[in-house]
């Protein structure tokens, strides 16, 4: 089975004109699926690839702060009342200072190039949005 190609430089250069990205995760009384969360953001990033990630505790019971500690990545985390998820992600989205924001829900695991596949089509000036794939994992429950 082949790797993955190697990008064009006039692709690389484009891409490294667009604007970084902010994932925002909401999360609510999940620790162990925050954890698998941020752990497949991190396995997108490339050594000295900075991506700020924003955690909005939805005013879960449980304590966030050795999921976060535990966190190979830089994350910023939010609490706020309960008042569900849509208006976590608007808490993220606010918080967050770049042009682009991922939303990734806290049970959702992003595959290897899940990030870059993102970056790649806002070198489109004429995209405005992107959506991806979601694949259950039931077994997993």
């Amino acid at each position: 089975m082949a790797g993955p190609r190697p990008l064009p430089l006039e692709l690389l250069t484009a891409m490294a004109k667009v604007h970084d990205l902010t994932v925002v995760l909401p999360t609510y009384d999940r620790p162990g699926l925050l954890r698998s969360a941020l752990l497949g953001i991190s396995r997108n990033l490339a050594p000295g690839d900075e991506l700020p990630v924003i955690v909005v505790d939805d005013g879960s019971s449980c304590d966030y702060a050795a999921v976060i500690q535990s966190a190979d990545i830089p994350v910023t985390y939010v609490r706020q009342d309960n008042a569900g998820p849509a208006t976590a992600r608007n808490q993220g989205w606010k918080a967050a200072t770049t042009t682009w924001v991922v939303f990734l829900d806290d049970d959702a695991v992003a595959q290897p190039g899940a990030l870059d596949a993102v970056r790649r089509a806002f070198t489109d000036p004429g995209v405005v949005a992107v959506g991806g794939a979601v694949q259950a994992d039931w077994a997993a429950g």
